[in-house]
């Protein structure tokens, strides 16, 4: 019985490699039979609909496998550069990967209404899966983010230091997640440094920074709000727990919805403190103590 299997599977095999190598030569005969019209697809490059064709086609593979030439060169580099001008902002430009294993989502659009025209930000938040430990939950938009960018925008300038003029002001936002209130802040502020401790957010904050800086053809049709001139944006580590020597202080700092037990509280507040510059000011944005665990350990240990 078992010489039987074995035979079985030996002779599936080699029907397996046959069929593999029928392929191979149908492929072959395929680029061999069909020529690249150089024209036709300098044609097709010129347009949404003809850059499909293309893909359809198989153009641009039999395009590759034809002699260097001049007119090779530049049809790859047109080509190329079409394709990018059709795909959404934020997908023409290298980035580390979302959470691990899983392709990174396309940008979001988040339209906050203020007068006298509402701000946009775009980023990418990940809803690719579901939640599935505490690592996850820095990588999609909470409700209070969108608070606190609302209200940040909406009372400008009522939040800054009297004594410092907002082009030069420095905004840290603790446990950014996406980043969406920091790159609101941006806007009316000079310096905003989002931070997390989580690589995997961090990675993704640094995708949504780089959104702002993209040149891309792509990012021509993109609704976002242009950074003012001379603002800038950073991500950076700030670990709760182990704050180092390196971190910089700020003149104010924010946070949404950034605590979930009485360690997690404890600590940032004692980052709040340790990176706050005198006559700074907090402003955060955190559910009732009866509703979150460590909420109350936080306003406590900021008040003592």
């Amino acid at each position: 019985m078992e010489e039987v299997g074995m035979g079985w599977r030996m002779k599936n095999e080699e029907l397996l490699e046959q069929e593999v190598e029928k392929q191979r030569e149908r492929e072959k005969v395929e680029d061999q039979e069909v020529e690249v019209d150089m024209e036709e697809l300098d044609t097709l490059a010129s347009s949404p609909h003809g850059r499909l064709q293309v893909r359809s086609r198989g153009l641009l593979r039999r395009l590759l496998l034809q002699p260097h030439t001049p007119a090779w060169l530049g049809l790859v580099a047109a080509l190329c550069q079409a394709a990018s001008s059709s795909l959404p902002p934020g997908s023409t430009f290298p980035s580390p990967r979302g959470l691990p294993g899983v392709h990174p989502p396309l940008p979001s659009t988040f339209t906050i209404h203020t007068t006298p025209r509402p701000t946009i930000v775009w980023a990418r938040s990940e809803t690719s899966q579901r939640l599935t430990s505490q690592e996850d939950v820095g990588q999609l938009l909470w409700p209070a983010a969108m608070v606190m960018a609302r209200w940040l925008l909406r009372t400008f300038p009522c939040w800054v230091p009297p004594s410092t003029p907002p082009s030069s002001c420095s905004l840290l936002e603790l446990g950014a997640g996406i980043g969406v209130t920091g790159l609101a802040a941006a806007q009316v502020v000079g310096r905003v440094t989002l931070s997390d401790f989580q690589p995997s957010v961090l990675a993704n904050l640094r995708y949504n920074v780089a959104l702002l800086e993209d040149l891309s053809p792509a990012a021509s049709s993109s609704t976002a709000t242009a950074l003012p001139q001379g603002h800038r944006v950073d991500v950076t580590c700030v670990d709760w727990t182990d704050l180092g020597e390196e971190q910089g202080k700020h003149q104010v700092i924010i946070g949404s919805d950034i605590i979930c037990s009485d360690e997690a509280g404890v600590a940032a507040a004692a980052t709040v403190e340790a990176l706050l510059e005198e006559g700074g000011r907090g402003y955060f944005v955190l559910p009732p103590p009866h509703v979150r665990f460590g909420v109350s350990a936080f306003t406590s240990s900021l008040l003592s």
